[in-house]
């Protein structure tokens, strides 16, 4: 089975990386992505400065394969 790693950016700013989990393939890592973005925002909304929190998906080798990005924008009307 294919190892994964995952890195988190909270809203807050902190980093986790390098969360190991194995997958069958990259479809159901981003579904784990989604999930842990998920688990992220129900900690709280991204604040400011950086407005947005992610979670980045490497392959078994640590190269990057995606970005999964959650970004709050104020709107001034």
């Amino acid at each position: 089975m294919p190892h994964f790693y995952f890195t988190t950016v909270a809203g807050d700013g902190t980093i986790q990386s390098q969360i190991p989990a194995e997958f069958d393939d990259t479809e159901l890592a981003k579904l784990e992505g989604r999930r842990i973005l998920a688990n992220l925002a129900s900690d709280g909304l991204p604040r400011e400065p950086l407005d947005m929190m992610s979670v980045e998906i490497y392959d078994a080798d640590r190269k990057p394969l995606f970005e999964l990005r959650l970004a709050l924008q104020e709107i001034v009307k």
